[in-house]
Formats: structure tokens, C-alpha cells, sequence
């Protein structure tokens, strides 16, 4: 028999000269060959290499092809693969009008080539030498066997008054079809409209629109989505015409809304299901992609925060791009919003960012400020933009304002204070009244006329959360929803109940009432909400919610600060922001009399790593790893263990062994999953395949 190849799936067109076209059925294909595997031992590169590579027999050889796992007759036709096929044509007097088996299987009518049209000869293209099916005695009994296997009727020859003669099989690509060109006499199109341009994204997957915007003269713009409502204005030295510029996007962006707004321009558009929106500019010309892909900007703006800054704590955007603030109030929501153009295009601000007393809404291009109390101003000033209000914005980082020698009471914390929805100052009491306060408060909500047994039982929780008793808090709060359904939906109550979930360890339960819209603006949420994200591994997330209640931190008892501070150091450095780590650091460890523990030596490693200090990083592990921490040994034995790993000190081998011994350290959540991953990869380094496929 002729030698035999390992089958790889090649869509070929297979047509008869004779006209008849046979349906093959799928027993008559060559089965897989089943893949060797070593008789013992190997690993699972070893084992994947023996799945894929299956090297043919010699030509001529006497080696037997498997004839798969079934035991039934050796295939008759085999697949072979494209680099060892000759391809041809037949001369155009043979070709003759039949089916061509597509590669989905289904048949596509060829039409014969035009008898005006004359061919080109034949051309022959040669990808490797032919591979040649010799028919011997085996392929002639597998021949008769899937004859018999063949239903009736599967092949009926054509009707002729003699038998057909066997006919030459063709192989022919249809790639190789020719379609002549014909050339058409000129014809004169009247001038038409442009088409939308529009881009294509690579990797989107589609076209995305591009509007262009021609105001006719320099203009800043401001760019911005606000729900499904697309935000497009200009501010120019001469008034703009806002229909001429809602008509030249018509064809892209839809009908235009023109909002009113003094000293500028405004548009909105309804747009649907958009991510993206990019924004780039042509001289005078704005172009405003919607959709495709995500697009960074070199020129994007950064909102900094400066809470010692002479005038009072504020906000700056450095930029030389503004020249004008625009107010304008969204006729959908109906609040005011700031909006400063930029003349640089893609000035915006990717990611958007919330305080107490404002919003920094996200932005393609220019800065858009959503204040949320009425003192709120934004100004232009040298070298940027400042946002500013009446005593200062409340975004105050206490250990900051001590390092610049300002008191930890600032007006911001005050005001901050004076808005909580959970007053731990009055709820707090020293350990020796511990017991009797909260056999007082039992008693009142047991004792009390049902009228007033609600409140009773809410200061009761309230207690228990001023304390860290999550548990117990939940209890009684479950309570007060059963008795009374109305009070559990008060603002107050869905905050408490929060709180008492993040308290509890039930990080999920705690975000479904913490995010609720009412309690956005709340410090008090934002805290707990920062801690469960934080304990999610939600970082992005926490790092904005701690943010936002940088104020509210420092006012927490002891007993919970040392619960937040930390994991708000952590949500920091994870942002890349070492000073806001170090503040919070120091709000919770600084008046610490004893030697640092290993939860402070674990952070302060990780902020001397982030200030490139390896060495003191080191060797605050090395440190912690010796602690009897079971919780801040594990992450300090991982991180070292990564660090020798970069540096090149540690081979495979001890990698496993170390992080195999830390495996029943802690158990349980995430940081158990972070171990195992870990794992799973040294082992793959290590050659170890189907160890780590295990993980």
C-alpha cells in the first residue's frame, strides 16, 4: 500500500468531468488516528507533543495504518495535507458545467466559462511533491465494502445507453475562478452629497461613525455622554449658528437637541448602546467618533487635590486649554452642570471622579463639573482651572493637614461630622459602661409602648454598630424590618443595615444597600462602602469610595479605624497613590507606642516598594514572614517569593516548595485563591504541566 499520512482537515472542490457527482458518506473518511501516548510516566508537554505529532511512515514502508478505534474496514480516502497536494486544471475543452462541494458542505452550481472567452493555458502550482494513493489489493476491498455500505439510490449514474467510462477526478480551487473584466463606456453622475465618513476601529469589529463638526473659526470644545444622551459644545470669540452645526451631523449623530447657553454652544443627542466616544481635531474642523474602541489621549486632563492650598482645599486641572466656563442646566435631570472647552484636543477626563460637594463627570474632551451644593464655584486661574466653594471642599486628608501643620479639626471634617447619618461620638462609650448601656438600651426596646419600640430598637443597633457588633446589629435590624417595613426603608435605617453587613464579613449584602442612589452623597456610606469593595478585591472601586470619605475617616472610633485605615491604604496604593497611602498609614499607626506589627510592617513594605526602595520592602517582610500572622505572613511570604523571582534568585523548585508550605496558612477566601493561582504558575514554569492544570 502507499505510504500514509496523519489526516489534517483541507477543504477541497472535487469535480467529476463526467458531470456525475458522487455523495460520499461520512463512514467512507478516513477516522482520526488515535494519538500515541507513553507507556508510562511524562509530563504534559510530553503528553501534548504525543497528541500532535504523529510522524508518517516512510513510503514504500510495510507499517499498517491504524484503522481506528472501532475496529470496521481501513478508510478508503484519506486527507492529506495542502503542502503535499498538486494542484491542476484540466485544458477548458475537458471542464464541463457540475457542483463544487463547498467547505460547509453544501453545493454551489459552477457555470461553464463563456465560449467567446478564451483561457489562459493551465497553470500548474507546485507546493511540495504529489502524494500518490497506489490502489493495491486493500484499497480495492475497501472500495467493495462502502459500495455495500452505500444506500440505494445514494448514486445513480446519469441516464446514457452505454456505461459511463471512469473519468479523471480534478482537484481545481476555486479561488482559481477568473471573472473577466468588462469595460463600460464613461457616464456622467451628477454630483452627490458625501457619504458619513467613518473609521474603522481595528479590533471593534465594526465601522464607527465619525461626525465632523465645522464651526468655521477656532473653537474650544467640551465632548462628554451623560446617561444615553451625547453632550457636544463649543465656545468661540464670534457667536457659532447651532443649527448650521446640528445639520452638518445629521446623517451621523440623528436630530439634534439645541440646549440654550450663554457665551457658547450646546447640542444633545440621543445615542444608544455606546461605549466609546474619541475626539480629535483637523485644523478648524472636530471629529467625534462614536463607538470602536476605547482611545487614550496623551492630553487628558488631572484633577488634583489640594486640601492646603492657601484660599482653602480645592481642586486643580493644570492646563493651558481653557479660556471660558459655560453653565448650562440638562433639561432631562434639570440640575446645573460647569463645562470648561478646551481648545487641545483630547483634553477630557477618562475617568470620572465624586467628592461630598461635587462631581467630576467624565469627559472625550473638556472638563464638566457637577456641583452638589450651592457654594460651589469653578474659576479659571493661572495655569488651570480651580474648583473651589465657600470655607474650602471637603476633601481634607487629616494626616496631610498635620504634616503641614494644620489641626486634624478642619472645617471640612466639622461639616462632615455634622452630616453623618450614624453619630459614633454619641453612641460610643468607655469598656466599664459597656455592659450596663447595652442592658439599658435592651431593656428599653423590650419595655417600651409599641409606638415607640422601633426607635428603641434603632438605638440599640445603632450601638451595637458603634461597637463592631455587626452580627448582633443585624439581628435587630432584621427585627424592626419584620415589625415595621416602612421604617427599614428610611435612609438612615438602609445605611445602619449596610454598615452592619460590612461588619459582619458580608461584603456583597453590604454593597446592595451602601450603593443605594439615596446614599451616594453620604460620607457614612462611603466608607463602608470603600471597605467592602476593598475586601472584594474591588479596588477602582474602593479607592473612589475612600475618596470620597476621607473625611469622615479620621472621626471613626478606634476600634474601626484600624478596620478602614488600612484597607483604604491598600485601595491607594493599588491606585498608585503612595502619599494617600502614607497618610492613612499614619492616621491609624503614628500615636502606635508598641513596635509596628505585621499588618503595618506588610503596608509600609508595600509603600516602600511603590517609592522604588526594594531594599527597606524587603526587609519589612522578611519581618512580617517571621510573625506569628497567619493572615499578613501569607501575603508577606507571596510577595517576597515574587520579588526573588524578578530579581532571578529563585529557581523554580524553591518557588513551589515555599508557597506549597504556606497552602494551609489561611483558608478561605481570596487570598486562598491568589495563593492557588500562584501555585499553578510556578508549576508551569517549572515544567510541570499537569500539576498545574490541577490548580
Amino acid at each position: 500500500a502507499g505510504a500514509r499520512v496523519a489526516p489534517i482537515p483541507v477543504a477541497v472542490a472535487v469535480e467529476r468531468t463526467d458531470g456525475i457527482q458522487p455523495e460520499l458518506p461520512d463512514s467512507r473518511l478516513s477516522p482520526p488516528i488515535p494519538p500515541r501516548r507513553p507507556e508510562s510516566g511524562g509530563s504534559a508537554a510530553q503528553l501534548a507533543t504525543a497528541e500532535t505529532e504523529a510522524p508518517p511512515a516512510a513510503a514504500g514502508s510495510d507499517a499498517e495504518a491504524p484503522s481506528g478505534d472501532g475496529g470496521g474496514p481501513p478508510p478508503l480516502l484519506e486527507e492529506v495535507p495542502p503542502e503535499t497536494t498538486e494542484l491542476f486544471e484540466l485544458p477548458p475543452s475537458q471542464q464541463t458545467a457540475g457542483s463544487v462541494v463547498a467547505e460547509d458542505g453544501e453545493d454551489s452550481e459552477i457555470e461553464p466559462p463563456p465560449a467567446a472567452v478564451e483561457e489562459a493555458p493551465p497553470t500548474v502550482v507546485e507546493e511540495g511533491p504529489p502524494t500518490v494513493v497506489e490502489d493495491g489489493p486493500a484499497v480495492s476491498e475497501e472500495l467493495a465494502a462502502a459500495e455495500q455500505s452505500t444506500p440505494a439510490g445514494a448514486l445513480e449514474p446519469a441516464a446514457t445507453d452505454a456505461p459511463a467510462e471512469p473519468q479523471d477526478v480534478a482537484i481545481v480551487e476555486t479561488a482559481n475562478v477568473e471573472i473577466a473584466e468588462v469595460e463600460t463606456a464613461a457616464v456622467e453622475t451628477p454630483e452627490i452629497e458625501p457619504e458619513p465618513l467613518r473609521v474603522f476601529q481595528s479590533g471593534s469589529g465594526a465601522e464607527a461613525p465619525v461626525a465632523v463638526f465645522r464651526p468655521g473659526q477656532p473653537a474650544a470644545a467640551a465632548v462628554f455622554r451623560r446617561a444615553d444622551t451625547l453632550w457636544v459644545l463649543f465656545a468661540a470669540s464670534s457667536p457659532l449658528d447651532a443649527d448650521r452645526l446640528a445639520a452638518q451631523v445629521a446623517d451621523v449623530l440623528g436630530d439634534a437637541e439645541v440646549v440654550e447657553v450663554r457665551d457658547g454652544v450646546a447640542l444633545r443627542f440621543e445615542i444608544d448602546e455606546v461605549e466609546h466616544v474619541a475626539v480629535s481635531r483637523s485644523e478648524l474642523d472636530w471629529r467625534v467618533t462614536v463607538g470602536g474602541l476605547p482611545q487614550r489621549s496623551s492630553a487628558s486632563l488631572v484633577v488634583e487635590a489640594q486640601p492646603n492650598h492657601q484660599d482653602g482645599s480645592r481642586l486643580a486641572v493644570p492646563t493651558d486649554s481653557a479660556e471660558i466656563v459655560l453653565s448650562v442646566v440638562d433639561p432631562e435631570v434639570g440640575d446645573e452642570l460647569f463645562v470648561v472647552p478646551m481648545t487641545e484636543s483630547g483634553a477630557g477626563v477618562p475617568r470620572g471622579r465624586r467628592f461630598v460637594e461635587l462631581a467630576v463627570l467624565p469627559s472625550a474632551q473638556g472638563l464638566v463639573i457637577q456641583p452638589r451644593a450651592d457654594d460651589v464655584r469653578v474659576e479659571l486661574a493661572d495655569g488651570g482651572v480651580g474648583v473651589v466653594a465657600s470655607g474650602g471642599l471637603q476633601i481634607s486628608r487629616p494626616a496631610d493637614a498635620e504634616r503641614h501643620g494644620a489641626t486634624i479639626d478642619t472645617g471640612a471634617a466639622r461639616r462632615a461630622a455634622s452630616r453623618r447619618l450614624i453619630d459614633f461620638d454619641a453612641w460610643v462609650v468607655p469598656a466599664d459602661d459597656f455592659n450596663d448601656r447595652r442592658s439599658e438600651l435592651l431593656r428599653d426596646a423590650a419595655m417600651v409602648p409599641d409606638d415607640r419600640r422601633a426607635e428603641a430598637r434603632l438605638d440599640l443597633a445603632r450601638f451595637l454598630v458603634a461597637h463592631g457588633y455587626g452580627p448582633e446589629a443585624r439581628g435587630v435590624i432584621r427585627l424592626i424590618e419584620a415589625n415595621e417595613p416602612a421604617l427599614a426603608e428610611r435612609r438612615d435605617v438602609a445605611a445602619l443595615r449596610g454598615v452592619a453587613h460590612a461588619l459582619s464579613g458580608d461584603a456583597e449584602a453590604a454593597l446592595q444597600d451602601l450603593s443605594l442612589p439615596m446614599l451616594n452623597d453620604e460620607v457614612d456610606a462611603a466608607v463602608w462602602r470603600g471597605l467592602a469593595s476593598a475586601e472584594l478585591g474591588r479596588w477602582e472601586d474602593a479607592a473612589e469610595a475612600f475618596e470620597m470619605a476621607s473625611p469622615a475617616v479620621p472621626g471613626l472610633p478606634r476600634h474601626l479605624l484600624e478596620r478602614v485605615a488600612p484597607l483604604a491604604a491598600e485601595a491607594a496604593l493599588e491606585a498608585g497613590d503612595p502619599m494617600t497611602a502614607e497618610s492613612y498609614l499614619d492616621l491609624v499607626y503614628r500615636d502606635n507606642e508598641e513596635d509596628a506589627g505585621p499588618g503595618e510592617n506588610y503596608l509600609r513594605g508595600r509603600l516602600a516598594l511603590a517609592r522604588g526602595d526594594t531594599e527597606e520592602a524587603v526587609a519589612l517582610w522578611q519581618d512580617t514572614a517571621a510573625s506569628d500572622d497567619r493572615f499578613y505572613r501569607l501575603r508577606a511570604e507571596m510577595a517576597l517569593t515574587d520579588r526573588e523571582r524578578e530579581a532571578g534568585t529563585l529557581a523554580p523548585g524553591e518557588e513551589i516548595d515555599r508557597l506549597e508550605a504556606l497552602r494551609f496558612t489561611w483558608r478561605g477566601d481570596r487570598h486562598e485563591l491568589a495563593l492557588l493561582a500562584r501555585l499553578g504558575e510556578a508549576y508551569w514554569r517549572a515544567g510541570d504541566h499537569r500539576a498545574a492544570i490541577s490548580f
